[in-house]
């Protein structure tokens, strides 16, 4: 066996960090599957028998062809089942019992319904947003003053003529489901929690790699010689592939397990800005026209590369402090030094934003991910300018990691 595939193997054979993964994964088919067990499964599989049968461009001729259908439904379900409804929204307000036969089909009925009372409205509550009343909101829940309030001011300015187009392009106007809080789900919950937990595990698998010999008291033998100097590479290419493959088995179970429970069958070309997708009072603001496909693949690649920066960081933090649980605690310091560096920006100062383009805010808020939405991360780049310097950094931390411990003692 190569002395790389004994590292990798050293690594991923770990009962500590086997287990983490396998702890952060049920943690995650827990969160999703929780939403199993509730009459919104049924309201999901109703959105999705829409879309198929009509698609998911909200227009004039989907709310003629979609109402239409809904009387006839309506007509059919009194025959058969020898009822008088008059709107299946009316009679679900009333109580029905969820195990009754027709339930589900009332459910649908209601739920058809519900997106053809609501399209006439979109176009009212696109017409009271505007960006001087994004930023004067958001200057006035966050007291921002000076330079802060000037700032919220030129980057909603910045953000009119793409707010513009969304409206052209009618982005709002494209189905999704209805008040389920789905992208909400997926990003805010199975994506921060596997980012937070990716980050932990990420950050013992290198700090135990970087340090197996000072641990074990192999230092003096294995790095006393040129060959054994070398070895850092090696581990530092065990870290990264093994990594990769962590991540790859948290993020492919995790997903699955959530599309098979919330089916995006015909939702996948609906706009992540579209009118019914909203969580909290204002819906998502997308910088480009993002889809839920694109979004998801925009989110993968942020995902694996802040999560790559931050390996790189431990790495350099791990040679030069030979002792694993001192590593993870500088670590934790770290990132809680980065949470609170917004906080010391003096009054007035635009400091308080330029603190959040860090690798852990970044990972705090994945459903703010391209949008605007988010007042303190509203720029247009800062997903790449907060990967990218924090990249640059973690490369240099690397190389100086590598000739540092070229001359380093081992003792």
């Amino acid at each position: 066996m190569s002395v790389f595939g004994y590292e990798l193997g050293k690594l991923l054979r770990s009962p500590i960090l086997l287990s983490l993964t396998g702890l952060l994964i049920s943690l995650n088919v827990l969160i999703i599957s929780s939403a199993w067990y509730d009459t919104s499964a049924a309201e999901r599989n109703a959105t999705t028998s829409l879309v198929q049968t009509h698609g998911n461009a909200l227009d004039e001729n989907w709310m003629f062809d979609v109402a239409a259908d809904n009387e006839e439904r309506l007509a059919a379900f009194n025959e058969t089942h020898n009822t008088s409804i008059a709107s299946a929204n009316d009679q679900l307000a009333q109580g029905i019992d969820i195990t009754e036969p027709y339930a589900l089909e009332l459910i649908e009925l209601a739920v058809r319904d519900a997106y053809v009372e609501e399209a006439p409205l979109i176009d009212e509550e696109y017409e009271q947003i505007t960006m001087t009343g994004l930023a004067e909101e958001a200057i006035d829940q966050y007291a921002l003053e000076g330079n802060q309030a000037e700032w919220m001011h030129n980057q909603y300015a910045a953000y009119s003529e793409r707010y513009e187009t969304l409206l052209q392009e009618e982005e709002h106007k494209t189905i999704f489901y209805l008040g389920q809080q789905t992208h909400a789900s997926l990003y805010e919950h199975v994506f921060r929690y596997s980012l937070i937990g990716l980050s932990i595990i990420l950050t013992l698998l290198t700090a135990h790699s970087v340090n197996y010999e000072h641990a074990y008291g192999t230092a003096q033998h294995v790095y006393s010689t040129a060959r054994g100097r070398r070895l850092l590479f090696t581990k530092w290419l065990a870290v990264n592939a093994s990594s990769f493959l962590i991540i790859t088995t948290v993020l492919a179970i995790s997903l699955t397990v959530f599309f098979l429970t919330y089916s995006f069958s015909g939702m996948w070309n609906t706009y992540v800005s579209s009118y019914f997708n909203i969580d909290g009072p204002l819906p998502y603001l997308t910088w480009w026209p993002l889809t839920m496909l694109t979004f998801l693949i925009g989110a993968l690649i942020v995902t694996y590369t802040v999560l790559f920066i931050i390996v790189q960081m431990v790495f350099f933090t791990s040679v030069f402090i030979r002792n694993s649980y001192a590593v993870f605690f500088v670590v934790l310091v770290v990132a809680g030094g980065f949470l609170l560096l917004p906080l010391l920006a003096p009054a007035g100062s635009n400091f308080l934003f330029y603190g959040m383009y860090t690798p852990v805010t970044l990972i705090m808020n994945p459903h703010m991910w391209f949008t605007a939405t988010a007042p303190h991360t509203a720029a247009k780049t800062y997903e790449v300018v907060t990967l990218l310097v924090w990249g640059a950094i973690a490369s240099i931390m690397v190389t100086v990691a590598f000739r540092c411990f070229s001359k380093q003692s081992i003792h």
